[in-house]
């Protein structure tokens, strides 16, 4: 072989070094082409993000300028309109002037502030996405800020309503406009599905509604919505002007509420030891102590008086083959009530839900109770404490002072944002008496009768556990023979301001004509749970 065919075969061993240089070539622009692309889009990103935050923050600090202009414009109006009519008052005026304004689709009415979460924002009129960029909107349709009834208000969960998600029960919000200023206070909180317009529905009572969608850190349409629910505490305008009493309220005729007074009011159940109730008792029979100390009865009743109460229905997965029998001995239970009760109906699995229509808060009609429970789908997860806190601030909503309770759930939660401590908490201060009745099977597998049991205990209630689902009904008449049997006791304790200690009570009677009388009420309190607000 010749040197050049020598030559020609080292070449041809060789790789081609003209395609490899042009293959990183082509790399190169990949990366290059890819590294501006992303770049252009990050860019487009960051602008866009710069100029929304922009925009609200621009509209804020106009629409603080804007309220203040309106705020002299309405002093001003309000002055001259005294000084032609001597017979109008402010407050008339007031009412007048917010009845006839009417806002346009990113008007400024009022400021939002939630001083805790350090929430201090302009509202603006809609709840569409171009008015939400704007800060807090106002639902059209519901009440507008300053004035009485549900006023809702939405608000971006990445922006002006992101320190939500620390809400606390009590927390207290001031909502100030030209037209009125209302101050509320935060009751509870609930996760609904994006469709639910429960939590929109008009009200007689003046309440706030925030709404924003949940989960906080979702990527993407939040599939919830987290619904913050307040009431109104007193307007600004009347708190400062409202005198301080400084004395202990005195029990009347009227059953003296726990949140309003200093004193502790019992609902107590006497039975023989045949298990019947005992109605011929007097106050003198009865011996109240606490923490051992003998304390002296300041009021005493037993009569059939009216009770509202709520039928909290577990309708989880769980339940599914209990439903039947479950809803008729709801049934049997408002069939044996006081006629004037007022009830209604709380069902819960994953979410909960009220079963009387929009609009209608307690019903006495047994076929309207009937068409409440027809909602039930028994599917999903169980939230049993979220239940019951909703249960428990509706009972306030009624001007009934005796407040109770039937719960059917097997016991189980396992999708609750609240506790049981904090339905504990809630319970000790409605006093609310908890009845439960655990509906289990042996495949429960998140059966939990510890819980049912503890709630009725702490709150003089009482717990079942039926050996079969044919007995709910006859437990169930016993249940309203119970509430329509009891005795109210009231007695003003030692000054427990600043303790949050529990203070166990002791009920016993002493009847001469009686032998072997079982007393049942409430074990405890918690002591600041007694003091005047």
């Amino acid at each position: 072989m010749s040197s050049q065919d020598e030559l020609k075969n080292a070449r041809g061993a060789l790789p081609d070094s003209s395609a490899a240089s042009g293959n990183n070539s082509i790399r190169r622009n990949v990366s290059r082409w890819t590294y501006y692309v992303l770049l252009t889009v990050g860019s487009i990103f960051l602008l866009g993000a710069i100029v929304f935050y922009l925009e609200g923050y621009a509209f804020q600090v106009y629409g603080s300028h804007k309220l203040r202009s309106l705020a002299k414009e309405s002093s001003g109006s309000s002055a001259s309109a005294s000084a032609g009519s001597a017979s109008s008052s402010p407050s008339a005026l007031a009412a007048t002037a917010a009845s006839s304004y009417q806002p346009h689709m990113r008007d400024v009415l009022g400021r939002l502030e939630i001083p805790r979460l350090n929430i201090s924002a302009v509202i603006v009129e809609g709840s569409d996405d171009e008015s939400l960029k704007l800060g807090p909107g106002h639902v059209p349709g519901t009440a507008l800020p300053g004035e009485q009834g549900n006023v809702a208000i939405a608000g971006h969960r990445n922006t002006h309503f992101l320190p939500l998600k620390e809400v606390q029960a009590g927390d207290k919000i001031s909502v100030t406009t030209p037209r009125g200023n209302m101050e509320y206070a935060v009751q509870y909180v609930e996760i609904v599905s994006p469709d639910d317009v429960d939590p929109i529905n008009p009200t007689s009572d003046s309440e706030l509604t925030l709404i924003t969608c949940y989960p906080f850190f979702y990527v993407g349409s939040a599939p919830e919505r987290f619904i913050v629910h307040t009431k109104s505490t007193v307007p600004a305008q009347e708190a400062a002007a409202k005198p301080q009493s400084t004395e202990t309220p005195t029990p009347t005729n009227a059953v003296p509420l726990r949140s309003e007074s200093s004193v502790v009011v019992l609902n107590a159940s006497v039975r023989d030891h045949n298990g019947e109730n005992v109605t011929d008792l007097t106050q003198d029979d009865f011996r109240v102590k606490e923490d051992g100390l003998e304390q002296k009865v300041v009021f005493f009743k037993r009569e059939d008086v009216p009770v509202t109460m709520g039928i909290v229905v577990d309708d989880s997965g769980s339940m599914r083959a209990k439903k039947a029998e479950v809803v008729e001995a709801s049934l049997d239970l408002a069939r044996s009530s006081n006629p004037q009760d007022q009830m209604f109906v709380v069902s819960f699995n994953s979410h909960v839900s009220f079963g009387l229509p929009a609009g209608v808060l307690y019903t006495s009609d047994v076929s309207e109770l009937s068409n409440a429970f027809s909602h039930l789908h028994t599917m999903g997860k169980t939230a049993l404490y979220d239940a019951l806190v909703v249960a428990i601030e509706h009972l306030g909503r009624s001007p009934l002072q005796r407040k109770a309770i039937l719960l059917i759930s097997d016991g189980g939660d396992n999708a609750s944002r609240h506790t049981l401590g904090h339905v504990i908490s809630m319970a000790d201060q409605s006093n609310a008496v908890i009845y439960t009745i655990g509906a289990f099977d042996e495949t429960d597998d998140d059966k939990n009768p510890a819980v049912l049991k503890h709630l009725a205990t702490l709150t003089g209630g009482q717990f079942f556990a039926p050996a079969k689902l044919s007995d709910l009904p006859g437990i169930c008449k016993k249940i309203a023979s119970d509430i329509r049997s009891q005795y109210i006791l009231a007695y003003a304790p030692p000054n427990h301001a600043a303790d949050s200690t529990f203070h166990k009570i002791q009920v016993s009677v002493n009847a001469p004509h009686h032998s072997k009388l079982h007393v049942r009420t409430r074990e405890g309190y918690y002591g600041s749970a007694t003091q005047s607000p």
